[in-house]
């Protein structure tokens, strides 16, 4: 993951930064730590979640009946290496 995926717009960053702070969750987890301006419906937290996975920002896991979708960097991490890719 040498090349960073920059997080786009603030739904996205909300939720990453949701992510973050729970260590991973289902879509139900994460619409229920967002702030309650960015709470959306149900489908537009799993789209953000699906399109952050389809640019290797989070993995998928199937857990029981739901998918938990997981940070596959910290937010340290990420932030060193998105001021490192602007510097480069």
């Amino acid at each position: 993951m040498a090349d960073i995926t920059p997080i786009t717009g603030e739904l996205q960053l909300q939720v990453m930064s949701a992510v973050w702070r729970l260590g991973g969750g289902t879509v139900e987890q994460v619409r229920r730590e967002l702030p309650s301006r960015y709470r959306g419906a149900y489908n537009t937290i799993q789209t953000v979640l699906n399109r952050l996975a389809e640019r290797g920002l989070l993995s998928r896991h199937k857990v029981g009946m739901a998918i938990e979708y997981r940070a596959r960097m910290s937010e340290d991490e990420y932030l060193s290496r998105s001021i490192a890719h602007t510097l480069a």
